[in-house]
């Protein structure tokens, strides 16, 4: 049976999208893409929510994943709660907060996890970093025609990442779970990323 995951770096202008399969051996890519709202308000949110409901209807995943952002630093934080609450309920509506397999992934952790460092900034080799990232992942298939070269895209770059992180929870949960000291480090607030609150 197949196991998809599909994580999201959502923004109000360029929400990135990975979406990766596993076979139950290997992990390989399925499909990436952006989505780009023309929209304003209310209706930027409502095609957002409709593109992704067609999404997650079409590839049907096992695990959702995104990105829990700091609302502290981030420029317009009122709009990102918005399309915040919208993912999360969407999670909800496709039942996977039932299933407890809907993550959300706070930046420093999947950057740590994937990148060595929490608070890397996106300079000019940050995209060489994500790519190095992928292509040495171990659980990636190391078929030339399943691994996507050189990503340009920080969006897809970031959801690809946060794919990574997302299948890294998963084993911690289950116990499977095998990284280095940093990886391990990363992920020891784990449970708090699959944490939904009381009903």
């Amino acid at each position: 049976m197949q196991t998809v995951i599909l994580s999201l770096d959502q923004s109000l202008t360029h929400t990135g999208y990975a979406c990766i399969a596993s076979d139950g051996t290997n992990w390989y890519w399925f499909e990436t893409g952006i989505i780009k709202p023309k929209q304003k308000g209310i209706h930027r949110l409502q095609f957002i929510q409709f593109e992704l409901k067609q999404i997650i209807s079409r590839l049907q995943p096992v695990f959702l994943s995104r990105e829990l952002h700091n609302h502290a630093i981030m420029g317009n934080a009122n709009g990102l709660h918005e399309l915040n609450g919208v993912i999360d309920l969407l999670a909800y509506d496709f039942r996977y907060i039932e299933s407890n397999s809907y993550s959300r992934i706070p930046s420093g952790m999947w950057k740590k996890y994937c990148l060595g460092k929490g608070n890397i900034s996106k300079d000019t080799s940050y995209m060489m970093k994500i790519n190095s990232c992928i292509q040495s992942s171990l659980d990636f298939v190391k078929d030339p025609k399943c691994i996507v070269q050189n990503i340009t895209d920080d969006n897809i770059g970031d959801a690809v990442c946060m794919a990574l992180t997302t299948i890294a929870i998963q084993k911690k949960k289950s116990g499977k779970f095998k990284g280095t000291k940093i990886q391990e480090d990363s992920l020891k607030d784990y449970q708090k990323c699959i944490s939904y609150g009381d009903e």
